[in-house]
């Protein structure tokens, strides 16, 4: 590696990787930080979903059923991606 390139160094094992191991490969690839941009995008549009359906509740007024529709997916969509993936017991 020259001394100006910017490659991200490659971790190779050939025994089953550790938990540790894993999320220093995560925080390498990137997969970590645009997993942490859509969590903080959903819970943004939650915020938002939210404020937006007390804000129309307090003047009396109908709540559109796309505003329901969108929190509720972002709540879905945000639970599905915290929780573990089925099969990942050996990482406890």
């Amino acid at each position: 590696m020259t001394e100006g390139s910017k490659e991200a160094p490659v971790l190779t094992t050939s025994s089953p990787a550790e938990p540790q191991e894993i999320l220093v490969q995560q925080r390498v690839s990137g997969d970590y930080l645009i997993l942490k941009y859509a969590v903080i995008g959903l819970i943004i549009t939650i915020g938002v979903s939210l404020a937006g359906s007390l804000y129309l509740a307090s003047q009396s007024k109908d709540i559109p059923e796309g505003i329901l529709a969108i929190g509720s997916t972002s709540v879905g969509a945000l639970a599905t991606m915290l929780v573990r993936p089925p099969g990942s017991d050996r990482y406890r």
